[in-house]
């Protein structure tokens, strides 16, 4: 990926982590107990990291599908 043209979702944390790294760049509501979460740039990365290692050490190949799986129903047709 080139730092200067993100093109994919997932291009940008990293393309606002070399540019302009955020103290907060995402909040949750909650984390089940009532607690706000927020992330920086770089703990947003660092997790990102660490699932896509995780779902490697799975087993997951390049060009298989994951989609995250929450404890809300979902009707959206995906």
């Amino acid at each position: 990926m080139a730092l200067d043209q993100p093109t994919r979702l997932f291009d940008f944390p990293r393309f606002q982590l070399a540019k302009k790294p955020l103290k907060t760049m995402m909040t949750q509501p909650n984390d089940g107990q009532g607690n706000r979460l927020s992330y920086s740039t770089q703990a947003f990365v660092d997790e990102m990291d660490r699932v896509s290692r995780g779902l490697i050490a799975l087993g997951l190949q390049a060009g298989e599908k994951v989609a995250p799986k929450t404890g809300r129903q979902n009707t959206a047709p995906f």
